[in-house]
């Protein structure tokens, strides 16, 4: 069975991509803020950053049409946590998803033209 984990959400900061050389793949670092919803006071949650990963075509496809705030659906693994040694020798672990799949949203399509929409100023 495969565990996934889908979102939708606007990237964060910059994109932090890395074209491929001497045959190996380009890569794409990014986050996405996935809105929680709202407490149990009507107050808006803060969101939840995924730490995304995209490797060869699609982090140069989502480098290429993708900006901070664009909006974007993505299905990935579920989360691959990464241990690295900080200056002072203490451990931080740090959570990420790889990209299986994600989806263009009417917003950024490449093919989304806005129509504005039409106007009866007849009278009735």
């Amino acid at each position: 069975m495969l565990n996934s984990y889908q979102c939708l959400g606007n990237i964060g900061a910059e994109l932090k991509f890395k074209e491929g050389e001497d045959g190996k793949q380009s890569v794409l670092d990014f986050s996405v803020a996935v809105q929680r919803g709202k407490d149990k006071y009507g107050n808006q949650k803060d969101p939840y950053w995924a730490q995304i990963k995209a490797f060869g075509k699609q982090a140069e496809i989502i480098n290429q049409y993708y900006k901070p705030g664009s909006e974007i659906l993505i299905t990935d693994s579920e989360p691959i946590q990464e241990t690295r040694d900080k200056d002072d020798g203490t451990k931080a672990y740090y959570n990420y998803y790889i990209i299986r799949q994600f989806s263009f949203t009417k917003s950024n399509s490449p093919n989304f033209k806005e129509e504005k929409p039409k106007s009866n100023s007849g009278s009735w």
